[in-house]
Parts: structure tokens; C-alpha cells; sequence
């Protein structure tokens, strides 16, 4: 898979696809968005606290299903459904880089049995780290189970993955954990705040909710 761009992308420049949907392909569409969320400066910060380049901040959510699953301070997803995609998201503006992975046999609840059952157990803010378990981790895990490829056979994008635990590698051991220790602290006190914000947000841009399942209607899918 292609890498993100060098230098910092306009983030608002139309979407950058990679790659195209097989028209072969058996069963539902996937697709994995990468979104260009620091517009706020965060990236000039951390180039001077990492001691290397950080040209973006990335944030990575799954459609299929006509939905798009997403780990911020919750896992959730979207109804999509509209042409728009500059406004038909989970963040209100338009993905930088849109990947086409494959298909999935998967259910569609068979997905949220898996996204709010295991996932969402294995996701929450007690276990995030900025580095080694966010959203691009969720969602490569999310890919994996949907089209059954991995990395190495054109599914989830390497670069997301190793984007978090290469920010850290200029770093010595001791600092590299003292900064770990501190972001994560920082990271979580900011998705909470911008999750709801981002919510409200996109509800008066879209009308529409995040959705979250209990563990009542993740039993009641599992048992169909």
C-alpha cells in the first residue's frame, strides 16, 4: 500500500484514492479512510518533542455496510448513505487517502457482533496508548477479520500501523517512555473532550448519531 504523502497534505484537498473495488469481488465493499485530523498544530509540537518529522496526524475508520466504524473515545459507527463525502463522515470533512481492501463475506452482524463484542472490549480508554493501540490498530484488526487479508496481501495499510510505534524510535529507551507515559495521559483527557464535541458536531452537520451496541444487542446478534 501507498504511504501518505511527503510533505504535510492540504487538509482540504479532495481525497486521494488508492487502488480500485474489484469488480469480481464477492460479497460487501471495504474500505479503509485515513483522515487528516491535526488541524490545530499538533504535528509542529511533536516534531520538536520527538526529534523527527511528523508531517501529520492520522485518524483511520472502516466503511462497509454503508457504515463507517470508528475508535475514538468509544467504538462506534455511522449510517452513511449519502454522495457527500466531504460532510458524510464520522469527523464532518473528507478522508486524505481513501484504500480499497477487498470484500467481505462477514454479516453485517456478524461485523458488529465482532466491532462491539471483542473490539469493543479489547478498545476502550483504560487500554489506549497513542503509539501501539489506537484507532489504527482497531481498525486494521477490524479489516483483517472483515476481508481475512493482512498487511502483506494488500489489506489494512502497513504505514498505519507502524505509523504510531515509529513516532517514538529517535527517542532514547527513557525518554521514549517518560514521553509515552505523558501523551497517553494528555491523548485520552483530548479524545474524550473532542469525541463528544466531534459528535455534536457532526449531528448538526448530518443529522445523525454515533452508534454504540451493549453487550445486550451484541449477545442477541451472537445468538442468531
Amino acid at each position: 500500500m501507498d504511504c501518505p504523502p511527503n510533505p504535510r497534505p492540504d487538509v482540504d484537498a479532495p481525497p486521494r484514492y488508492h487502488g480500485k473495488p474489484d469488480p469480481n469481488g464477492v460479497g460487501e465493499r471495504v474500505q479503509v479512510r485515513v483522515y487528516m485530523i491535526d488541524r490545530f498544530g499538533m504535528s509542529r509540537i511533536g516534531r520538536m518533542v520527538l526529534k523527527k518529522p511528523v508531517d501529520a496526524i492520522w485518524h483511520v475508520r472502516v466503511v462497509m455496510y454503508e457504515r463507517e466504524y470508528n475508535f475514538s473515545d468509544k467504538v462506534a459507527y455511522m449510517e452513511l448513505g449519502g454522495t457527500d463525502i466531504a460532510t458524510e463522515t464520522m469527523h464532518g470533512f473528507a478522508p486524505s487517502h481513501i484504500y480499497e481492501v477487498g470484500h467481505t463475506t462477514k454479516t453485517r452482524d456478524e461485523v458488529d457482533a465482532f466491532v462491539f463484542g471483542l473490539l469493543g472490549k479489547e478498545y476502550s480508554m483504560e487500554n489506549y496508548c497513542s503509539f501501539t493501540h489506537n484507532c489504527h490498530n482497531f481498525a486494521g484488526s477490524l479489516v483483517e477479520f472483515a476481508t481475512g487479508r493482512t498487511p502483506q496481501q494488500g489489506g489494512f495499510p502497513q504505514w498505519c500501523l507502524d505509523h504510531g510505534g515509529d513516532a517514538l524510535s529517535a527517542l532514547p529507551d527513557i525518554d521514549a517512555k517518560q514521553y509515552k507515559t505523558v501523551s497517553n495521559k494528555i491523548a485520552k483527557v483530548m479524545l474524550v473532550s473532542f469525541g463528544k464535541f466531534n459528535r455534536d458536531r457532526v449531528k448538526k452537520l448530518t443529522g445523525k448519531e454515533w452508534i454504540v451496541m451493549g453487550d445486550d444487542e451484541v449477545a442477541a446478534l451472537e445468538n442468531k
